[in-house]
């Protein structure tokens, strides 16, 4: 058997080495920003007083050339004359480590297996890696353009409160740092794709087709990483990176290497298991789904693993049938009377007989109406009535026949070899659940609860959009725990509310519904039983799904100061939002989903419209 600790010491060393080449494009990119930055603040210091002058529009007006030098400097960080230089670093430092992980995987084969019969490797083709690099380096110059923009903002901000030249420096120095911050990320998720996609290539050249995810110790803590550490993947399934700054590597392996003993399964058990432990200590649980940089390729299922350690059997494969066809009928039927023909024929209807009543109303005001006027007066009462009931029954029964096929579907489709228990975010205590895949999302509880659920996104008009699929490609699962969030009290304290109690919870990529009796209950709105609260579970969703949307994006869910979002200064549209930054966001991207937030605030819906659309902005 290989011995796996000299495995992890060979990772560790090729790590270093790696760190120390980012290290070095990290420092030649930041020191062209420095030197900018110093230029900026030289003619800062000369041209801010003047363009403050006597604090008039006129003195600004006449200044305009110079306050014009001054943002041509802001617009200059990164100067494009650099650019040919930073495409060549780059490109010299993507060989440098391509070399490095083809190096790297041959040693970890001759280690594992020291009799496998290794042929020379080539190694990825130049003409690849200038192109990875110029694509780096456009990602890259993003950045400072959008430092321009912010520093612009601060200086006109700046002469607008009478902001002294030093505050105004101390800002824009802030807005330096946070562009370094998204320069290095770029850098050094470009490093290690090249890293990583070279030792893959290896081991494919060598006649291997499996690779082992390993987590290594300079990378800390990633939910998705730590959910894939120690399992082994077909190659042609990964994407390599996972997300930005992704530092793990994938080592070699085979099924006969597995069958021989030459792997070291407990090793692995036992180095998942650490990491397992550590994620759950810091309150955080491994996310399954799909990842960030899988999601941007187009992904919409994360690879499944060949064997975790230890494991001799591959984990079943579920097959999910579209559900646009499997309720086709029903929501046809179900959006002809909510919106479509049938209830604009019936709007029409009622518009007539409420238009008749009015004129017989108002003839009654002025004038004694006749004996047959007052007959029909009560004839076009009761007819109204029985139109608007009518409209109603009409939609209830339209909602019954979908709830009634959601039923079908999740008992023909409930995965009850895949029952566990789960403690997901707030729950009270661990609770047995058996999920159903339903529009690539698992949905966990009992099949009443996750019929009604189903029957409810489907029913949003949203629903099955573009923008519904970008946006819950952040989302992978949803449970339907039964009884409060164990965290309320904290919540109520914090919103100085004694009545308050969590609807669901969600920031980590997936959701998690609190179940109550008569207030959060889908197992009694099955059927429209009676409910103290008619809740509106899709918005939820696509609330919750907000804070995943915003989790993916910035790493919190709350968008910092310096983001797009963060740095909004209107009010939140609704007044949970303007709780926080995380709920404002959340909320703006339901408002979004239900088709208000354009009337609400513009501002809010064009970052969140762009966000749903480009999976590379980062808001």
């Amino acid at each position: 058997m290989a011995d796996y600790r000299k495995v992890q010491r060979l990772v560790e060393r090729y790590d270093r080495a790696v760190d120390g080449v980012e290290s070095e494009v990290i420092a030649r990119i930041e020191a062209a920003m420095d030197a900018s930055m110093r230029q900026i603040e030289a003619e800062l210091r000369r041209t801010y007083p003047l363009l403050q002058g006597e604090g008039a529009l006129t003195a600004f007006v006449l200044n305009l050339e110079k306050y014009q030098q001054l943002k041509a400097l802001l617009n200059n960080l990164l100067p494009e004359a650099e650019r040919t230089n930073i495409e060549q670093l780059y490109a010299n430092a993507l060989q440098e480590v391509s070399r490095g992980g083809a190096e790297l995987a041959s040693e970890l084969i001759g280690t594992i297996d020291p009799s496998f019969d290794l042929t020379p490797f080539s190694g990825i083709p130049v003409e690849a890696l200038v192109a990875q690099a110029r694509d780096g380096v456009r990602r890259l110059y993003r950045h400072p353009i959008d430092f321009a923009t912010r520093a612009s903002a601060i200086v006109e901000q700046g002469l607008i409160r009478g902001h002294g030249t030093a505050k105004v420096a101390r800002q824009l120095r802030g807005e330096l740092g946070t562009t370094k911050s998204k320069a290095e990320t770029v850098a050094r998720t470009e490093v290690m794709s090249a890293y990583g996609q070279s030792s893959l290539a290896r081991y494919q050249d060598a006649g291997l087709s499996l690779a082992t995810w390993l987590v290594t110790l300079s990378e800390g803590l990633c939910v998705y990483c730590a959910a894939r550490n120690g399992r082994t993947y077909r190659i042609r399934d990964i994407k390599y990176p996972l997300h930005a700054r992704d530092r793990c590597v994938l080592l070699p392996a085979s099924e006969e290497w597995k069958e021989q003993g030459l792997s070291d399964e407990a090793f692995l058990a036992d180095y998942r298991q650490q990491g397992l432990d550590e994620l759950k200590a810091q309150g955080l649980t491994p996310n399954y789904g799909v990842a960030p940089f899988e999601r941007s390729a187009g992904l919409t299922e994360a690879p499944k693993p060949v064997w975790s350690p230890g494991e001799t059997v591959k984990p079943p494969e579920v097959v999910e049938v579209a559900w646009q066809d499997f309720f086709e009928e029903e929501l046809k039927t179900f959006r002809d009377i909510d919106g479509g023909k049938k209830s604009q024929q019936l709007n029409k209807s009622i518009e007539k007989v409420e238009a008749e009543l009015e004129q017989l109303m108002q003839r009654a005001q002025s004038t004694r109406l006749e004996p047959k006027e007052y007959g029909r007066l009560a004839s076009l009462d009761a007819k109204l009535e029985r139109l608007r009931r009518q409209r109603v029954d009409d939609l209830a029964k339209a909602r019954e026949r979908i709830e009634a096929r959601a039923l079908e579907y999740v008992t023909m489709r409930r995965q009850e070899d895949q029952a566990a228990e789960f403690q997901k975010h707030g729950m009270p205590e661990a609770q047995t659940m058996t999920p159903v895949l339903f529009s690539g999302l698992k949905i966990y509880d009992s099949p009443e609860g996750q019929a009604f659920l189903i029957a409810d996104l489907i029913r949003s008009k949203a629903w099955g959009s573009a923008q519904a699929v970008s946006l819950m490609r952040h989302t992978q699962a949803i449970y339907l725990a039964k009884g409060r969030n164990k965290a309320d009290p904290t919540w109520a304290r914090r919103y100085g509310r004694k009545d308050f109690f969590s609807v669901a919870t969600g920031g980590d990529g997936e959701v998690t519904f609190y179940l109550i009796e008569g207030k959060v209950n889908p197992r009694q709105q099955f059927r429209h039983s009676t409910l103290a609260t008619n809740f509106d579970f899709s918005g939820t969703v696509y609330h919750e799904a907000g804070h995943n949307l915003a989790t993916d994006r910035y790493g919190t869910p709350s968008p910092p100061p310096e983001s797009d979002f963060g740095s909004l200064k209107t009010q939140a549209p609704t007044s949970y939002g303007q709780e926080n930054r995380a709920e404002d966001f959340a909320e703006s991207v339901r408002l979004y989903m239900e088709g208000e937030l354009v009337f609400a605030d513009p501002e809010r819906h064009k970052i969140i419209d762009r966000m749903l659309k480009d999976e590379a902005y980062d808001g």
